[in-house]
C-alpha cells in the first residue's frame, strides 16, 4: 500500500541523501499521488534509499528505470 509522506519526512530523506551523495532526490506531490525521482541512475543511492526506508518499516519501490520510486508501507 502506497504511503503518503508528510513534508518533514521528505526533508529528512533529502538531507540524509545529501549527506552521502551529490545527486539530488526530487519530490513530486500532486493529485495523482507522491513520487520521487533521481537525476540519473545511481545504484549506490538507490540502495541507500531502500535501506533508509527499510529501517523505518517502509519500502521504496523503484520503477523499471531505477530512477523513479514511490514509498509503501510494509
Amino acid at each position: 500500500m502506497k504511503r503518503a509522506l508528510d513534508y518533514s519526512e521528505v526533508l529528512k530523506l533529502k538531507e540524509a541523501c545529501a549527506a552521502h551523495f551529490s545527486d539530488h532526490v526530487h519530490f513530486h506531490d500532486g493529485c495523482g499521488g507522491q513520487y520521487f525521482n533521481l537525476d540519473e541512475k545511481n545504484d549506490e543511492l538507490r540502495r541507500f534509499i531502500c535501506e533508509y526506508f527499510e529501517k523505518q518499516g517502509m519500502t521504496a519501490e523503484f520503477a523499471g528505470d531505477e530512477m523513479t520510486f514511490t514509498v509503501c508501507s510494509r
